[in-house]
C-alpha cells in the first residue's frame, strides 16, 4: 500500500514535469538514473525524480595572506560576500555532487 507521503512525492515529481523540469527514472535493479523526456509513470517498476540541480563551490585565494584559500558554496559567494570580494581572487569553480 502506498503512503500519503509517497503519493505527495510522486505528485510533486509529476507536477515538476508539467512545469517543464527534466525528469529521470531508475529502472528496477539499475544503479544509474536515466533521463526521461516523456515519462510514462510506471511507478510499480520505476522510480522517478526531478533532475538534481548542479551545485558549485567557489575556491578563492585571500589577497592579503600568502597561500591561504577558502571555499564557498556558489550561492553563498554570490549573496553574502559582495562587500568582501575585493579581498579575494577567485581561483576555481568546482561542480560538486549533491545527491
Amino acid at each position: 500500500m502506498i503512503t500519503l507521503a509517497e503519493t505527495k512525492r510522486r505528485i510533486a515529481v509529476m507536477q515538476a514535469w508539467v512545469d517543464g523540469k527534466k525528469i529521470q527514472y531508475l529502472a528496477g535493479g539499475s544503479p544509474n538514473w536515466q533521463e526521461s523526456p516523456n515519462p510514462v509513470w510506471v511507478w510499480d517498476k520505476c522510480d522517478y525524480r526531478v533532475v538534481p540541480e548542479k551545485k558549485f563551490v567557489v575556491v578563492v585565494k585571500f589577497k592579503r595572506y600568502k597561500d591561504t584559500y577558502a571555499g564557498f558554496p556558489e550561492e553563498q559567494w554570490n549573496k553574502e560576500t559582495a562587500t568582501y570580494k575585493n579581498q579575494f581572487q577567485v581561483v576555481q569553480r568546482i561542480e560538486v555532487d549533491c545527491e
